[in-house]
């Protein structure tokens, strides 16, 4: 059986007020190691001692065999100060040492062993107790250096925008982002996706493990609209010919505007379904623009072209253009083609004054790149192998 004896000395830093605090652990059979009189588990017991200060723990060599293992000192309340002390039983090696980090906080902490079977003996053996001793830390907390401070990309954004973050904190290592006291990031500069409207708190702590300090702002995420386009009867319509647009908008403001674009050169302000016709021939869009008056405006298009022609196609034609997909129509010059037909040899782009534009007689996939810089609209061209026209079709560039 093993008994445990400490003892407390005091060892002072030069300059600094700093002071660490032996305290000594060993077994009975090593009495005098812990000097003359050392009695008990912790002794003196309640330890007082000052902000900035550390305790070192001391044990010796084991003389009963068969144990080994650690003293797992703990401090209720702050455990940044838990310290694991290895117990040697090793005769050429017996004695082994830890220092706690030091103590920051003010207050009183119980000490305690929390290596059960190994306290059960002591208390055994010497009659006393692993428990109910305590440290007083007195003084004040020291200043901590770390500061918080970061920008935002913005501040006032809408609905699905990206906000990045730029940290410019101080002496700090570990970094903690919160939106509305909900965790969303660790990283030192993150970004954050804003997908709801209101008003929300972005808050940084930063810290060194030691102290922290923190920074928040206010971010407004303002009401994105959204709508939905469709059309009736299709996108084919001959000169006169009725469309009816379906329009729905949602989470618009009561100030918003709408403005439609044709491309035929008027523009409207329809904020429900409507009709149209054109009475020439052409190639034309439906895009609506919707500015909500807060900074967050919508620009969508219907994904077709439409087509007026003063004539129906032939019925080959016909049928081509109800297999043949082209999209997005209008788009930004890279298109994708389905249902090319067999027979296609090559697919040719005219300007709406007859000009060719390009030629290509390979696509991948049915993508293909029109390889166009201008904006306009383009007649887009299948033809066979005899350079006989299967189809041809306006296409928008914007």
């Amino acid at each position: 059986m093993k008994k445990i004896l400490f003892v407390l000395m005091l060892m002072g830093f030069y300059g600094n007020a700093q002071t660490i605090h032996q305290v000594c652990i060993s077994e009975v059979l090593s009495s005098g190691a812990c000097g003359a009189n050392a009695l008990g588990i912790f002794v003196p017991g309640n330890l007082t001692i000052q902000v900035g200060d550390q305790i070192q723990f001391t044990t010796y060599f084991v003389q009963l065999g068969g144990y080994s293992g650690t003293h797992d000192i703990q401090f209720t309340g702050s455990p940044a100060n838990n310290v694991m002390l290895p117990i040697s039983t090793n005769i050429l090696s017996p004695i082994t040492t830890v220092t706690t980090p030091p103590f920051t906080t003010p207050g009183t902490f119980n000490m305690f062993c929390a290596n059960q079977s190994h306290c059960e003996i002591a208390e055994l053996v010497s009659g006393l107790s692993c428990t109910g001793y305590s440290v007083t830390v007195v003084g004040n907390q020291p200043p901590c250096d770390v500061d918080a401070d970061f920008q935002a990309s913005a501040t006032t954004v809408c609905q699905g925008d990206t906000v990045f973050l730029t940290n410019a904190s101080q002496n700090a290592n570990v970094y903690q982002w919160s939106l509305d006291n909900t965790i969303f990031s660790n990283d030192p500069n993150p970004f954050v996706i804003l997908t709801d409207e209101g008003s929300f708190d972005l808050k940084l702590v930063a810290g060194d493990g030691t102290c922290e300090d923190s920074l928040s702002i206010s971010l407004t995420v303002n009401q994105t609209p959204t709508a939905n386009i469709a059309i009736q009867p299709s996108n084919e319509l001959t000169i006169g010919q009725e469309l009816t647009v379906s329009f729905t908008p949602d989470n618009f403001a009561s100030n918003a505007t709408f403005e439609w674009d044709f491309c035929d050169g008027p523009t409207a302000a329809h904020t429900n379904d409507f009709t149209i016709s054109w009475n020439q021939e052409g190639t034309f869009c439906l895009c609506v623009t919707i500015d909500n008056q807060n900074g967050c405006i919508l620009e969508q298009c219907h994904p077709e072209a439409i087509n007026v022609s003063d004539e129906p196609t032939n019925s080959l034609e016909e049928s081509l253009k109800n297999t043949i997909m082209i999209f997005p129509n209008p788009s930004n010059g890279n298109i994708q083609l389905k249902n090319i037909p067999d027979g296609a040899e090559s697919i040719v782009l005219f300007d709406m004054n007859g000009k060719r534009i390009s030629a290509s007689e390979t696509w991948s996939n049915g993508n293909l790149d029109l390889q166009i810089k201008d904006k306009g609209v383009f007649v887009l061209t299948i033809l066979d192998k005899s350079g006989a026209q299967m189809f041809s079709e306006r296409i928008i560039v914007k």
